[in-house]
């Protein structure tokens, strides 16, 4: 294997992190990061808020589909 190809494969192999900007294209990249419109302050992360809402969803639905079959099968076998 010649050194030519040795030096495309390790090129290909780099990490994310050995991989570097340059200066002027960091320091872009920092000043869009810092903008105004990135900073926008987030409530946190509530899972058990989120698990709540799904439970709440999951039987919604399930309500909903009981019914509809109850209602269907009436209709179709004058229940």
């Amino acid at each position: 294997m010649s050194a030519a190809n040795q030096n495309k494969i390790a090129h290909h192999h780099q990490s994310p992190s050995q991989k570097s900007l340059s200066t002027e294209d960091q320091a872009r990249v920092l000043q869009y990061l810092n903008s105004p419109n990135n900073q926008v302050e987030r409530a946190p992360f509530k899972p058990l808020k989120l698990l709540g809402w799904l439970m709440l969803i999951i039987i919604g639905l399930g309500i909903i589909s009981r019914e509809l079959g109850n209602y269907f099968l009436d209709q179709l076998f004058g229940g």
